[in-house]
């Protein structure tokens, strides 16, 4: 069973901090995404993904399947509040910068220190592109360099580091404590989406883990039993294939 990483730093103060490359880290280039949805929309596709890619222009000429209206579905678009679109642009770190973070404070915490060269290698990327958003970083006072150009985080940088490991947690906790995911598939999708979770949400979800785990140790498997038998029974797997239908659909599309 995996265990949540306690921290002290409230989610709320840092929820902002956080930032992501929303198209990269939904596998889709948010750039084709607009020109390709000109050839149709899977109905009822949520509109959260849209809202990570930013306010495209439609150009109204949106078709759609399944008898979804295309009016509606731009009007829903545009009836968006801008404050929505905007969250991304004013967040302080973004989904490669994050991982900066994380990276510079695991070195610290297992080597006591960190430099340029010891994060590269730790990412798998080259000393050039670490310096770069290490400038950044330390533009925006989520990290310091001392004389002898070893890393460390600020305190701003830490809770923000320490809130992006607990989202990480609980996601990860959620995929293969509850839902049985592989846990090196389910640490490579936590990863993915774990900047993209706002503080609110991650309480939510931690709420839920824990649901699952205080019945468990009250003795009542009878939750996550009946949840596993759904899991295998023919209906969920008519659900998916359904699912799954709707996903090539949308695959062709991009």
């Amino acid at each position: 069973m995996l265990h949540f990483q306690e921290f002290t730093a409230p989610v709320a103060a840092v929820d902002d901090l956080i930032g992501c490359e929303c198209g990269l880290a939904f596998g889709i280039d948010a750039s084709k995404l607009a020109v390709k949805c000109g050839r149709g929309v899977r109905a009822g596709l949520s509109l959260s993904l849209f809202h990570s890619c930013g306010p495209y222009d439609w150009g109204g000429r949106v078709s759609t399947r399944a008898g979804f209206s295309c009016n509606e579905f731009i009007a829903d678009v545009e009836d968006t509040p801008m404050e929505v679109w905007k969250q991304f642009d004013k967040n302080l770190v973004s989904h490669s910068a994050a991982h900066h973070l994380m990276a510079i404070d695991r070195l610290v915490r297992s080597q006591g220190y960190a430099r340029v060269s010891d994060t590269a290698r730790l990412l798998d990327i080259t000393k050039g592109s670490v310096s770069i958003t290490v400038k950044k970083l330390k533009e925006r006072d989520l990290i310091k360099e001392d004389k002898n150009r070893f890393l460390q985080l600020t305190d701003q940088g830490e809770r923000v580091a320490q809130s992006i490991a607990a989202r990480h947690e609980v996601l990860l906790a959620l995929f293969v404590d509850i839902l049985g995911q592989d846990p090196e598939q389910a640490d490579i999708d936590a990863c993915k989406i774990e900047h993209l979770v706002s503080g609110v949400t991650s309480s939510f979800l931690k709420q839920l883990v824990l649901f699952f785990r205080q019945a468990e140790s009250d003795g009542d498997t009878s939750l996550m039993e009946r949840f596993r038998a759904f899991q295998q029974s023919d209906e969920c797997h008519a659900l998916l294939a359904a699912g799954e239908q709707e996903d090539a659909a949308l695959k062709d599309l991009l």
